[in-house]
Parts: structure tokens; sequence; C-alpha cells
């Protein structure tokens, strides 16, 4: 057997004055060691008494009992945990008996009451001067006991109200204005779905894809707007002069493709008639209405005139 060994085991089972016994927990901190390891020796070496609880007598019954029911001189109570420290015994244990003997053990309120505390405050900032608000409204914020720290906001000043949070005011910026949602909760400093969350409060209707876009890219909010100058070719085009200037050329050619001599049609499609200048619009200004500058083409031939594949330049004076 270890020289050590044998000295914890003398310790745990050699009684001390008062004649109670250290328990494993005090043996290992006597040795700086773990109970667990305090267990193992005495485990190994067949001390009794170490694979069950220590036999409490009723006279221990009667010491917990005794202190935990009765006052200190300064008008604290003793608790659990010292009572289990002077006696010997784990906290659980003393617990138990007030249990068994029908002893009401006192509430976490009743307990803290008359001085007792728990450990030190972590610090006493709260007998400073309290700081003020962080939203700026210059009230001092109050003390929070459960977090040992200052609160960041005044009572109430917390969440302060936003405008969308007022149906009136949505419903003139949402319906009257045509404002989008994305730009009312960026002027609110929030996020989208919290304006969207409102919208559904109040019953508004939200517009579709289609209305939406309506109008956003109208005027300066079009990224190809130029000031408000419409270019000269599209001037001219818009006339009813030019319209009709139209008329007359299709009818001339028989509506029918001066390239690939099929019958042309109406609308978008790459068989739509398109009058062709043989001379350039912007190279020559006077020839832009002149009949036999003009030419009638598909689409798809109009394309080809001005792709890379017409080596021979045709249709281009």
């Amino acid at each position: 057997m270890l020289d050590r060994d044998r000295k914890i085991i003398d310790l745990y089972t050699a009684p001390l004055v008062d004649g109670r016994r250290l328990t494993m927990a005090e043996v290992a901190e006597t040795f700086g060691i773990g109970r667990d390891r305090v267990w193992q020796i005495l485990h190994r070496y067949g001390v009794r008494g170490v694979k069950g609880p220590r036999k409490i007598t009723p006279a221990m019954r009667a010491e917990v009992v005794r202190q935990y029911t009765a006052r200190l001189p300064d008008g604290t109570w003793k608790g659990s945990k010292l009572i289990a420290a002077d006696l010997g015994m784990s906290d659980v244990s003393v617990l138990d008996i007030l249990h068994n003997t029908g002893v009401v053990v006192r509430g976490a309120k009743e307990a803290h009451a008359h001085g007792k505390r728990c450990g030190p405050f972590k610090h006493m900032a709260q007998f400073e001067e309290p700081p003020v608000c962080v939203c700026g409204c210059g009230t001092p914020v109050q003390w929070v006991r459960s977090a040992y720290k200052w609160a960041k906001y005044a009572l109430g000043h917390y969440r302060p109200d936003k405008p969308y949070k007022n149906e009136q005011w949505l419903l003139e910026q949402y319906e009257v204005q045509r404002r989008t949602l994305a730009n009312i909760a960026e002027e609110c400093g929030v996020e989208l779905t919290s304006v969207v969350n409102y919208m559904k409060v109040f019953g508004i209707a939200r517009r579709d894809a289609r209305e939406s876009h309506k109008g956003t890219q109208a005027g300066e909010r079009n990224p190809a707007w130029k000031g408000g100058t419409t270019p000269e070719r599209q001037k001219l085009y818009k006339t009813e002069e030019w319209k009709e200037f139209l008329k007359e050329v299709y009818k001339r050619d028989n509506y029918t493709c001066q390239h690939c001599k099929r019958r042309t049609t109406g609308g978008t499609s790459m068989r739509s008639s398109v009058a062709h200048h043989i001379k350039s619009f912007s190279v020559y200004p006077a020839l832009r209405m002149e009949p036999s500058n003009l030419v009638t083409l598909c689409r798809e031939c109009h394309l080809w005139v001005h792709s890379l594949e017409n080596i021979n330049q045709d249709f281009i004076g």
C-alpha cells in the first residue's frame, strides 16, 4: 500500500475530536485530488462504508432541524449548504432530512431576506450617476438589477413609433403618392417585411407587379432619359404627314419586299413592312421624305441590309 493511500484511509476512517468523520469530498480537498480518486482508493482496499451514504443518526437529524429553524443573533438564517458543511454531509442530505421531518423549506425570497446574500455585488455602478437614453432624448435610464447593468433605453423609449404604423400615413404614401413599399421601408429605417405586415393589419391591398412598375421609369426615372429632348427621327415618325407618306411608299411597292420579293405584313414580325432610306437619314436630311430615296423591305431583309453580310452594299447609296 502506498504511503499516500494509507494516509487517505486513516484520515477518512479516524474520527475527529467532535466524534464525526470527514467526508470523501473533505478528504479529497485536503490532499488536492478529486473525490472520485478518493473513492477508488477506499474501494480498492475494501474500506467499509464507501459503497453507500454514511449512517445519519437521530442526533444529527435533530441538529439539522435545530440549526435550520433557529435564527442567528444577527437576524439571519443558516442555509442548507452551511449546515451540511458543519455536520459533514451533503446539502442534499440536509434537504432530505428537512422534508422527512416536515420542516417547510424557505423560498428564495425568504431565504435572502434580512441581509443574507448569495454573493457580493458584481459592481456598484447603480450608485453612480445614471447615463442617458441612447435614443438621444436625454432621459436618465434605470438600473437593471437582474443583469447588474444600466438599461440602454429609458422606459417606453425602446421602440418609438414609426410613421408606417399610422394607417392614414401609409395609405397616403402608398395609394396617393404611389410610392413603393421598399422606398417607404428605407425612409422609416426598417425591413421591408415590417411595412408589409402593417399593410396586412390595415387591410391595404398591394399592387400587382404590372401596376407596381407602371410609371416607375417614366421621364427622369428612365435610365435613357436625355433631359426631355426627343431625337429628330422619332419626332418625324410620330407626325401624321410621315404616316401618310409611308402609306404611299408601301402602296407604290405593292406591299412587297424589294429584296426577297415576298409579301410584307403589318405588326412587328420579321415579315412586317419597313421603309428603308437608301441614302442615310442623318447625312441627307433633304431626302428624308423623297419617295425615290425610300424602298419597302421586310424586317428580316432590313436587318440583312445593315449587316456585314451585305457585301455589295445593296440598297445603300
